[in-house]
């Protein structure tokens, strides 16, 4: 029997120690570190506001909107009846937290707090069911605070005493998500390297035709010059001989002279654009 036992008890351990590795791995993705803040109120109004503990809203995670508000006590007879002369006078119920949570590592209360009011007659009327919204920034200070009742608009209802000794409070966060920062550097980089490139495009070869072209230029004079020299030899034949080589010596040079021309045109043209195409892919 003491087999089946050790079998067991290995099972149960086993079971035990996944459970755990999987509670802390949910409690890393959730909880952000314990921290809360002191609430506290007033029903007075008028110059001279004094504020009383109402109590702590308890925060697991700004990000998942895990917060509870726990109260200090219920009302007491003097509450209530501030409470109940306030919503008659319709006067304010105000509210006030600090800007910064306290947390095990800091235990001191910030100085500084955040204030929000809610007509009192709607929060007596609502039976002290009210909800409160913290906006936090990324670092989880409280940037501000609202409050709101279950009633949107006072009656002029009288309420029992037992329907105001107990607070029914929600809480709610809403972090702000910093938005997308411009790269601004990069895009002054890359302005600037689109400018460099514009003018580099725009000076171009300034240099004169003969300069750009000689080495096409002076061929062709160099043909046509020789196509228009006549043989010296055509003086002593007959006439007939000497017509016939004009002839050909013309013939000869108007080839020669169109080969050149043509030549001449194609490799401009072809020069022509391909400076165009440097051109264009420089303003790019």
């Amino acid at each position: 029997m003491a087999a089946p036992v050790g079998v067991n008890m290995f099972g149960v351990c086993m079971v035990l120690i996944c459970a755990i590795f999987i509670a802390s791995a949910f409690v890393n993705d959730e909880f952000e570190g314990l921290q809360w803040m002191p609430v506290e109120h007033s029903f007075d109004s008028g110059a001279d506001v004094s504020f009383s503990k109402r109590g702590n809203i308890v925060i697991r995670s700004f990000k998942m909107n895990k917060a509870q508000f726990f109260p200090a006590s219920p009302l007491t007879a003097e509450e209530k009846r501030k409470l109940k002369n306030a919503a008659k006078l319709e006067d304010l119920y105000l509210l006030k937290i600090p800007v910064r949570p306290v947390s095990v590592n800091s235990e001191m209360e910030s100085a500084h707090h955040v204030v929000t009011f809610v007509l009192a007659c709607q929060l007596y009327e609502s039976g002290l069911s009210d909800h409160i919204t913290l906006n936090v920034d990324p670092s989880g200070e409280v940037i501000s605070v609202s409050l709101s009742t279950s009633t949107g608009q006072c009656t002029g209802n009288t309420m029992p005493d037992e329907a105001i000794s107990s607070w029914n409070t929600t809480v709610e966060i809403i972090q702000t998500v910093p938005g997308p920062v411009p790269e601004t550097q990069l895009y002054i980089d890359k302005l600037k390297r689109e400018e460099h490139d514009k003018q580099k495009g725009q000076q171009g070869d300034n240099r004169s035709f003969f300069a750009k072209y000689w080495m096409y230029i002076v061929p062709s004079v160099i043909l046509l010059m020789l196509a228009s020299n006549a043989d010296p030899q055509a003086a002593a034949g007959g006439v007939n001989e000497t017509l016939v080589k004009t002839a050909a010596q013309h013939q000869n040079s108007i080839f020669l002279m169109t080969v050149a021309v043509f030549g001449f045109l194609f490799f401009s043209l072809s020069l022509t654009l391909h400076q165009t195409f440097l051109l264009l892919v420089g303003l790019q």
